[in-house]
C-alpha cells in the first residue's frame, strides 16, 4: 500500500468524529486495527528471525498489539452503535494478556492442548512466549532455552528437557504468578466499574 494510505489512516481519527457514515467508520476502524495487529505479528516475526529475546514490557506490547487489539476491536464496533463509551480499554488489555500468557503457558504443560496441537509447538516456531521470555532475561547467562529455541526443533524429547528446564528455572512459576496478577487486576475491574 502507498504510504499516503497509511498517512491518511493515521490521521483518520481527526476526521472520523461525524464527517463519514457509520459504515464507512466501522472500515476504518477494521483497517486502523488490522494496521494494529500487523505492526504485532511483525514484532512477533522479527524476534524470532533474529533470535532476538523481548524484555517482558516489549513482548506485552506485541500481545496488546495482536491478542488484546482484537479484544478491543469488538468493543470499539459495538460502541459506535452505543450510547456506552466507557474506556474498557484497560480491562480488555488485562483480559488480553491474560489469555495470550495462558496459551503461552498450556502450550508448553496442559496436556488437553497438546490433544488438540502439537506439544511444545511455540518451541519448534521459535516462538518468544511469555514462559521463554521470563527464562531468557531473568538468566540471561543460561543458554539453554535459547540455544534449543534456534533450532525450530521438532525432537520431543529436547522439547520435553526445555520445559523442564523453564521448570528449574522458575519461569513458569513465574508465569502462573503473573496469571494470577492478570486474573486479580481484570476481576477487580469487572467489579469495580
Amino acid at each position: 500500500l502507498p504510504v499516503g494510505f497509511f498517512v491518511l489512516l493515521s490521521e483518520f481519527s481527526v476526521i472520523k468524529s461525524g464527517l463519514l457514515s457509520k459504515s464507512e467508520v466501522v472500515s476504518f476502524e477494521l483497517l486502523e486495527q488490522m494496521l494494529v495487529l500487523h505492526r504485532g505479528q511483525g514484532m512477533d516475526i522479527f524476534w524470532r528471525s533474529s533470535f532476538k529475546c523481548p524484555s517482558e514490557s516489549e513482548y506485552e506490547a506485541m500481545v496488546l498489539c495482536k491478542t488484546g487489539g482484537l479484544f478491543s476491536l469488538g468493543v470499539r464496533l459495538m460502541q459506535l452503535f452505543s450510547e456506552n463509551q466507557t474506556d474498557y480499554k484497560p480491562l480488555l488489555d488485562a483480559i488480553g494478556l491474560f489469555y495470550q500468557i495462558r496459551d503461552d503457558y498450556a502450550n508448553l504443560v496442559d496436556l488437553s492442548y497438546h490433544r488438540k496441537k502439537t506439544f511444545a509447538e511455540d518451541l519448534t516456531e521459535g516462538k518468544f512466549s511469555y514462559p521463554i521470555v521470563r527464562a531468557i532475561n531473568d538468566y540471561p547467562d543460561d543458554n539453554q532455552v535459547m540455544n534449543i529455541l534456534s533450532q525450530h526443533t521438532s525432537n520431543s524429547s529436547l522439547k520435553l528437557y526445555c520445559v523442564k528446564h523453564l521448570l528449574e528455572l522458575g519461569a513458569l512459576e513465574q508465569t502462573v504468578l503473573k496469571l494470577a496478577k492478570l486474573e486479580e487486576r481484570y476481576v477487580y475491574m469487572c467489579s469495580h466499574p
